[in-house]
């Protein structure tokens, strides 16, 4: 759902891994599922795409047709 979601909003990878302050390697992984989904994961990811945890998981169209919020310096911690 994730790589849905991003396709949505016409990001590339890297975009959507600059949003999470991560590596795109590691949005690859989370979209292969290689990566488990915790719910921390999930919370920067709903965060990214400008919308709840609970709609990432259960009303993807509502994240999609989020505001997503702007993050000017991304620091890479979590991977």
């Amino acid at each position: 759902r994730i790589a849905e979601l991003r396709g949505l909003k016409g990001w590339t990878q890297r975009q959507l891994a600059e949003r999470v302050g991560v590596h795109e390697m590691t949005i690859l992984r989370l979209e292969k599922g290689s990566t488990q989904l915790t719910v921390t994961w999930m919370q920067k990811l709903a965060k990214a795409f400008g919308c709840s945890a609970a709609d990432l998981l259960e009303n993807p169209k509502r994240c999609a047709a989020a505001t997503p919020i702007d993050i000017p310096n991304p620091a890479y911690t979590l991977r």
